[in-house]
């Protein structure tokens, strides 16, 4: 990975710029506990 690639990748984390990809209002599984959580994920 390049360190351009790389400092996006943080930015994007940090919410300093806009992810390429945001998916809303789903449920997140944890499979070691069997616990639902409601999420989000930026890709």
């Amino acid at each position: 990975m390049k360190k351009i690639e790389l400092k996006n990748l943080i930015d994007a984390a940090a919410g300093r710029r806009p992810a390429d990809l945001v998916i809303k209002n789903y449920q997140i599984v944890n499979v070691l506990s069997g616990e639902i959580h409601a999420g989000e994920v930026a890709i």
